[in-house]
């Protein structure tokens, strides 16, 4: 119970926090214990994204068995488990039973209280069809290019790691997401590993001409929002949030401000110090 405790944390103190901090809950058919503590927060109002996936070897990310032995052979240099251990923990993982009627259970509670429903690491049209049964709109960091455009095909939306477009490429040899915003199917782009990089990739896909300014800053703002069922920001009109980030443009842009519901929450002081703005032009 201790991802229910974390969750019932976050909520406790949302309102002191100085972001609008909301709760993404994934759930691993692999791992069906972990089902009751994720209906449970649906259920109280305390999840706002859900996500289904599978990341047994043989399919997804991991499509290739040799793929799974070689990318967390990496990580037991200097430690107990060899090669070996992982191989045969991943064809132990491979046959193991997978609890899809439960995940059709967590989908059914997220429809039921408008959560949006994402499926993860889609690697052909036949799971994005599986997916898209279970109610889910949005397929989050598909594995080819194939079942991205499956996905377009029935109506969903689709993000990439914002990482993977700012590296031009996938660290686990999968879908570039370059290549997925060249195809057209990429709606929008999450933080996944490293939070820094939506801002740094939206300007770079501007730097590089992959797409004009507006259509990359849409990536990380106007889209995500729409995807995510939060109609009242992620654009700059009348009667939306004034959710506001200053940046300066360059090879490494720079935030200097940024703006909660028209509150400043973070600043660096540039506004106050930079010579071209008159001393009455400041950020308090």
């Amino acid at each position: 119970m201790e991802g229910l405790v974390i969750i019932q944390i976050i909520h406790r103190f949302r309102q002191r926090l100085l972001v609008d901090l909301r709760v993404h809950a994934r759930f691993e058919v692999t791992t069906p214990r972990s089902a009751p503590i994720l209906r449970e927060g649906v259920a109280n109002d305390e999840i706002h994204l859900v996500s289904l996936m599978d990341h047994s070897p043989g399919q997804g990310q991991f499509r290739d068995l040799e793929h799974y032995v070689e990318y967390y052979s990496k990580w037991i240099r200097g430690q107990d488990e060899t090669e070996a251990q992982i191989r045969s923990k991943a064809q132990r993982l491979q046959e193991a039973p997978k609890a899809w009627h439960i995940a059709q259970a967590v989908a059914q509670v997220s429809l039921e209280k408008r959560v949006p429903l994402a499926s993860h690491d889609d690697d052909t049209p036949e799971k994005v069809s599986l997916m898209a049964g279970l109610g889910a709109t949005i397929s989050e960091f598909p594995v080819t290019l194939e079942a991205a455009q499956a996905a377009k095909q029935r109506g969903m939306w689709v993000v990439m790691g914002a990482p993977n477009a700012y590296r031009g490429g996938s660290h686990s040899g999968n879908l570039s997401a370059l290549e997925g915003l060249r195809a057209g199917v990429v709606d929008g782009l999450a933080s996944d590993y490293h939070p820094a990089s939506m801002l740094q990739a939206a300007f770079r896909l501007h730097r590089e001409g992959i797409l004009e300014l507006p259509a990359a800053v849409r990536l990380i703002t106007q889209n995500v929002a729409e995807m995510c069922g939060l109609a009242d920001r992620g654009r700059l009109e009348e009667k939306f949030r004034a959710d506001l980030v200053l940046v300066e443009e360059g090879p490494h842009p720079k935030v200097h401000a940024s703006l909660l519901g028209g509150r400043v929450v973070y600043h660096d002081g540039y506004l106050e110090l930079c010579p071209q703005n008159p001393g009455k032009t400041r950020l308090r």
